[in-house]
């Protein structure tokens, strides 16, 4: 009876010492699933940040071309309005030339 009693202490023993080892394999396996979790949001949360930068930078890139254009369309019209003026020069002294001849 002694004996038995012994033997069914040691299947106790050896039955909690599988269940710790249970516990210890599944928090293990918790942490580890809670850390890759916290890796891929920390991932998404950095190509999110990554998106964004490149958003504001397209929309910076988008503003200088605006400004260039319209840069550009200001020294054309300028261009134009130099040339109106001279063409108006030319055609009020050959004016000027022709009232002398006359």
């Amino acid at each position: 009876q002694q004996e038995e009693k012994q033997k069914e202490l040691e299947k106790k023993k050896l039955l909690a010492q599988l269940l710790e080892e249970k516990l210890r394999e599944q928090k293990q396996k918790e942490v580890g699933e809670e850390k890759r979790a916290a890796q891929l949001l920390e991932q998404q949360q950095e190509e999110k940040q990554e998106l964004e930068k490149k958003k504001l930078l397209a929309q910076l890139l988008e503003e200088k071309l605006r400004e260039q254009k319209q840069k550009e369309l200001e020294k054309k019209r300028a261009a134009q309005l130099l040339e109106q003026q001279r063409k108006e020069e030319v055609a009020k002294a050959q004016q000027k030339h022709n009232d002398q001849r006359v």
